[in-house]
């Protein structure tokens, strides 16, 4: 089919032919079987996928560094030098300055140490010198056998109610004083309320006859009372008072000179003076004994125990006065 142009048009269809088969009347006409059951699908499972692993990181690219003129980069290295010179200068500075200052340092440590302690110790002093905490309330008196007990807590009720820290060996022995027979006295505080005094007492030596009366003495010349028993202590003649006597002075360094085992035998001992001292013997019928003084009293005992031990006969005195050449006189 032309177009008006007379160009063909492109869609131009032609009739299509009809094909008509025909059927002869001599074959039998086919019919189609049925078609069987289709079988049911087996359902398949889905298989696991693996995991993808996973991708390793990229390392990032270093940045570029940026291309400096040759000149710049000598400039910045030299700076960067420098500063680390500087720095380590600075760091041995620092390092000496510590070395040469280490002995201040501990000197002021350790008198910081000394400063507190000191403070401590006597914020600690204070509070006990000065604390009720620590005041007495009872007084124990020990070491008593011819004062009574209870004369001594009595001149001492003064002390009651006063802090431990506080009570004084000095004002202990002026109270103390009116006590004769007291030789020395102790005192041992107790915390935190307790007081105790230990006492010693005098201790008799010898006898002294004064005015028709017999009367105990110690080393001192402090009569202690009364002698009821004449043959328990040597009897001292002197003339005077044996507080003030040299001669009881002399009689008492003989004494304190004799052997243990011979001074229960002395029946009396005599100083007429300093240089004639004279002991009469119990039991030896009045054996005398000539001393002397009192010097070189060791070698005068023990030649007197050999003596007394060689000759037990009608030796009647013996003399000692001098040790280097004895006397035995009958």
């Amino acid at each position: 089919m032309k177009r008006p142009d007379g160009r063909l048009a492109k869609n131009t269809l032609r009739p299509a032919r009809k094909i008509e088969r025909q059927v002869k009347p001599s074959e039998p006409v086919k019919t189609a079987r049925p078609a069987a059951p289709a079988e049911p699908a087996k359902v398949i499972k889905p298989t696991k996928v693996p995991k993808a692993a996973k991708a390793p990181k990229v390392a990032k690219a270093p940045k570029p560094v940026r291309a400096t003129k040759p000149g710049k980069a000598s400039v910045l290295s030299d700076a960067v030098a420098v500063r680390k010179a500087d720095r380590a200068a600075a760091r041995q500075r620092r390092r000496e300055a510590r070395r040469f200052t280490s002995t201040v340092r501990q000197r002021r440590w350790f008198a910081g140490l000394t400063i507190g302690v000191v403070a401590l110790l006597g914020s600690t002093i204070l509070i006990a010198t000065y604390s009720p905490l620590l005041a007495v309330q009872r007084i124990v008196v020990s070491g008593t056998d011819r004062i009574p007990k209870t004369a001594i807590q009595k001149a001492l009720k003064g002390e009651l109610n006063k802090p431990l820290p506080q009570v004084s060996s000095d004002e202990i022995s002026n109270l103390l004083k009116p006590f004769r027979l007291i030789q020395s006295f102790a005192v041992v505080s107790i915390p935190p309320h307790t007081l105790e005094v230990r006492i010693v007492e005098r201790q008799p030596i010898a006898i002294v006859k004064i005015g028709g009366n017999s009367y105990l003495y110690d080393p001192a010349g402090i009569q202690l009372g009364k002698a009821n028993n004449l043959l328990a202590y040597p009897t001292i003649v002197i003339q005077g008072n044996p507080s003030d006597s040299a001669n009881f002075s002399e009689a008492i360094d003989v004494l304190m000179a004799l052997p243990t085992t011979l001074l229960p035998k002395v029946n009396t001992i005599e100083a007429k003076t300093k240089d004639n001292v004279v002991i009469t013997l119990r039991g030896y019928s009045s054996r005398k004994i000539i001393w002397g003084d009192s010097s070189n009293s060791i070698l005068k005992s023990r030649d007197l125990s050999a003596l007394l031990a060689n000759n037990t006969g009608n030796a009647s005195v013996i003399d000692v006065s001098s040790p280097t050449a004895p006397v035995v006189r009958q």
